[in-house]
């Protein structure tokens, strides 16, 4: 997810190039076990969203000042 929002945001910093090898897959053991990032509302799938968040609210924020406008971030206000 981090590589698309890179890719569409410009940012090359982060972004997986085609040659990286992927990370490996969780296999079920049968042990009845989860892997914990693949488990729907885990703090760390919570980490990982908000850390998505904040990314594609840094870059939007970036975007918009270097064309000019004034950006005020009003996410702790639940506006919206």
């Amino acid at each position: 997810m981090l590589a698309l929002l890179s890719e569409l945001y410009g940012d090359t910093r982060s972004a997986r190039t085609a040659d990286a090898p992927e990370p490996p897959a969780a296999v079920p053991d049968g042990s009845g076990e989860l892997d914990a990032a693949r488990v729907q509302g885990t703090p760390k799938e919570a980490t990982i969203r908000r850390a998505v968040e904040i990314h594609a609210e840094d870059a939007a924020e970036d975007h918009l000042r270097r064309l000019g406008w004034t950006v005020k971030r009003v996410g702790a206000q639940k506006l919206g």
